[in-house]
């Protein structure tokens, strides 16, 4: 078991004014040294190892140490919650409440806009404050705006709790993942942040099931925000018991605490070596504050005019520009509604469909995990971004097989034929005029008698005259505003899913 991935150094040299104190990247004499009962073997990577006198295994992990796991990781699990739930929450909020296109842009877009803006402040507060300030507070206030939501009496309600809920989100996603990475044993380190990742993923999966769950009740999408509340409310109640991170105690000046911290977080191991090596990475950072203070420039400076450094800035740079531009965040935020355009017709049956597709985007996550260590980074992500562009071109061409072959009006019914909407010729052109939707028989053999009707564009139930201007449609009849009945509906399905296929591992 690693106990450290710091290479041991000795103690800082005297530094002349304004110079750095000088570390010696010599490992300390290499003879073994026993500590009550346990042998530490410094290896040929200096990490060390920890084995008893009979050579068995490695002392067990604290308790305490899965817990603080668990606690952190439900900052993932809400975060990723948030991102599915909206989803299929947006389908019924429309069925809800007058709500035009912008209305709909406003209530997804806002928690984004909010995160980021939150993600910035958050960073001056953990340098303040520490980071478990900052995680408490995040709880509560995802908690408050989950709760905002859930209550909300109007679209303006609503819009209010997702701003909230995004200030929450980008508070937790700017600290928890530090948080996780000083307070983790180095050898568990990247399966620890890996497992934030992952439960992301999982909240997307479970925001969706609740979704299809509570998608027949009537103001179901209450439920759907409101439970968002309780992997925060966990995660608040338990940092009351979780400690601050060593590092930053460390680096604030109060070394007893954070080494107090540190024993009670690795247990029984010897934390010595790992403790300076803590202390030396503050002093380092320490210094370099000092020189940006002197004016020597800022981080940022220093990193373009290294010519590595520089390209590595820009690679990961740019492939995070890809990654949001190839629009898996759209996908995400209205998966239901795209599964609706594509021709379902029920709300419930494109939430359940969706619930479904993050489902396959859960399995194909873990699958990439498993996959990495095999292919390595390189050609995974390659083969990501082209099974991606495969995956948009399928997309793409399934929505315009369902708009050239779109169900044709053949009934121009005598209450509109001095609307414009008895103008239109197909679906298709209908329901790209938001001020009309239509109006057909449904049947085994396809849609029938199809109409093209006036709709109230904040009200889109049920058409303003004609034989679908009835809140309760009986018989064949069905109102569709927002789609078009279709044969090519299973593409955008297989598009969808070919596109987490690809997108997940990479």
């Amino acid at each position: 078991m690693h106990q450290s991935s710091a290479r041991p150094s000795t103690l800082p040299s005297k530094a002349r004014p304004g110079q750095a104190p000088v570390f010696t990247d010599d490992p300390p004499a290499r003879t073994s040294v026993n500590r009550g009962g346990i042998r530490i073997v410094p290896t040929e990577q200096t990490h060390l190892r920890l084995h008893d006198e009979a050579g068995n295994a490695p002392t067990p992990r604290p308790f305490f140490l899965y817990a603080l796991k668990g606690f952190s990781c439900l900052s993932g699990l809400f975060y990723g919650y948030d991102m599915g739930v909206i989803s299929g929450a947006m389908v019924m909020l429309r069925e809800q409440f007058p709500m035009s296109s912008v209305w709909q842009e406003l209530i997804v877009g806002s928690t984004v806009a909010a995160a980021a803006l939150f993600a910035l402040i958050s960073g001056f507060a953990n340098d303040k404050t520490g980071r478990r300030p900052v995680i408490i507070v995040a709880s509560l206030v995802y908690t408050a705006g989950a709760m905002c939501m859930a209550m909300a009496p109007n679209r303006s309600m609503i819009l209010l709790g997702r701003i909230i809920v995004g200030a929450g989100i980008g508070m937790t996603i700017s600290t928890t993942p530090m948080y996780i990475a000083e307070v983790a044993p180095s050898d568990c380190r990247g399966r620890m942040v890996t497992v934030n990742v992952l439960m992301t993923v999982t909240g997307q999966v479970l925001a969706n099931v609740i979704d299809g769950i509570f998608s027949t009740q009537a103001n179901g999408w209450r439920y759907m925000l409101g439970m968002g509340a309780v992997p925060a409310v966990l995660q608040f109640a338990g940092f009351f018991f979780m400690p601050e991170s060593p590092r930053w105690l460390a680096a604030d000046g109060q070394e007893d605490k954070a080494k107090e911290v540190l024993q009670m977080i690795r247990g029984d191991e010897d934390i010595d070596e790992e403790f300076f090596a803590i202390r030396r990475d503050c002093d380092l950072s320490n210094e370099t504050g000092k020189e940006k203070s002197r004016g020597v420039g800022p981080v940022l400076w220093h990193m373009l005019k290294t010519k590595s450094t520089r390209r590595a800035l820009a690679l990961g740079c740019s492939l995070q520009v890809i990654q949001q531009l190839t629009g898996a965040s759209a996908i995400m935020y209205y998966s239901a509604s795209i599964i609706k355009m594509s021709g379902v017709e029920t709300s419930r049956s494109a939430i359940w469909m969706s619930a479904g597709i993050y489902g396959v985007y859960l399995g194909f996550t873990v699958f990439g995990f498993w996959l990495v260590e095999r292919i390595g980074r390189r050609p995974l992500t390659l083969s990501s971004l082209l099974g991606v562009i495969v995956s948009l071109a399928w997309l793409a061409v399934g929505f315009n097989l369902s708009a050239s072959h779109s169900p044709r009006i053949t009934v121009t019914e005598t209450s509109v034929e001095a609307n414009q909407c008895s103008s239109y010729g197909n679906c298709n052109f209908c329901m790209q005029d938001i001020y009309c939707g239509y109006c057909y028989e449904h049947t085994s053999h396809g849609p029938l008698n199809g109409s093209c009707l006036p709709s109230n564009y904040n009200s889109p139930a049920k058409s303003l005259s004609g034989r679908c201007n009835h809140s309760t449609i009986v018989g064949s009849l069905t109102w569709a505003y927002d789609y078009c009945p279709t044969e090519y509906s299973w593409m955008a399905l297989a598009g969808l899913v070919l596109f987490l296929f690809f997108y997940a591992p990479g």
